[in-house]
């Protein structure tokens, strides 16, 4: 999973690293532990990462949200304290990413749980 991370950091292997993070996710990520190995790796950052990769690898929260769905909700405090954290640095130039991520996962979670609260009343 490192290596597809890795490929958010140049711009002609972005493409190719969010499909292959894609299949990851939809394969790979079948139980809680895996999930959580998943988002400490997601997570992480280091000093010689692009500005772009850390972008991106922020974005994976959204793209999670667009294939877990209402099964991401259990890890929404701990992608949330993540988030948090992120917004506290000195890196104005994640703020876009971090409120692109936030909206994709209002959408693809919380209007997802209000479809199924409001189908089982009627």
């Amino acid at each position: 999973m490192l290596q597809i991370l890795a490929k958010f950091g140049d711009n002609h292997t972005v493409k190719t690293g969010i499909e292959e993070i894609r299949r990851f996710m939809a394969t790979e990520i079948t139980d809680n532990d895996r999930m959580n190995s998943f988002l400490n790796a997601v997570a992480e950052h280091h000093e010689h990462m692009k500005p772009q990769q850390r972008r991106e690898q922020i974005k994976v929260y959204g793209l999670a949200a667009e294939i877990f769905e209402e099964s991401l909700i259990p890890f929404l405090a701990k992608i949330l304290g993540n988030l948090s954290k992120k917004l506290k640095e000195a890196a104005t130039y994640l703020h876009e990413a971090i409120a692109e991520t936030l909206g994709l996962m209002v959408y693809f979670i919380l209007t997802k749980v209000g479809t199924l609260d409001s189908g089982s009343d009627g």
